[in-house]
């Protein structure tokens, strides 16, 4: 209940930053807003009303992310490549691997934890790297 409350508060909280966002001229509020705040507000409402069945559909909703952002992940690699980036392999191989780790979330729901810890680790690893390599750039 108290996460079902959270998530209506931040959907209620980021459709009033839009609003508020959308006078001003100098900064223009994304759409991107309102698609998180209404999915804020069904995940807040879900969670409220239903909170066996959201729990049932939390792995399939975590594997729909983790392969999403594993697509991404290897779409922006096979980008920096063509523009001779490195770290590209590395990005490549950590994008199949969220894949994979999405696609083990429909198949086996109870493994999530496990699973969703070696996603954990791999954004960790992903930004270590990233940032030394951004340290030996500067210097």
């Amino acid at each position: 209940a108290i996460l079902g409350a959270g998530f209506l508060v931040s959907g209620i909280l980021d459709l009033v930053g839009y609003v508020r966002l959308k006078g001003n001229l100098f900064t223009s509020p994304s759409p991107w807003m309102i698609v998180y705040a209404v999915l804020d507000i069904i995940i807040g409402i879900m969670l409220l009303l239903h909170p066996i069945v959201f729990a049932g559909v939390v792995s399939w909703l975590v594997g729909i992310f983790v392969v999403a952002f594993g697509v991404i992940e290897v779409v922006g690699a096979v980008q920096l490549h063509k523009f001779s980036m490195p770290m590209w392999g590395w990005m490549v191989f950590s994008g199949i691997v969220d894949i994979l780790c999405g696609v083990v979330f429909f198949v086996y729901p109870a493994m999530l934890a496990v699973f969703l810890a070696v996603f954990v680790i791999m954004r960790g690893v992903s930004l270590i790297m990233y940032g030394w390599r951004a340290d030996s750039v500067l210097m």
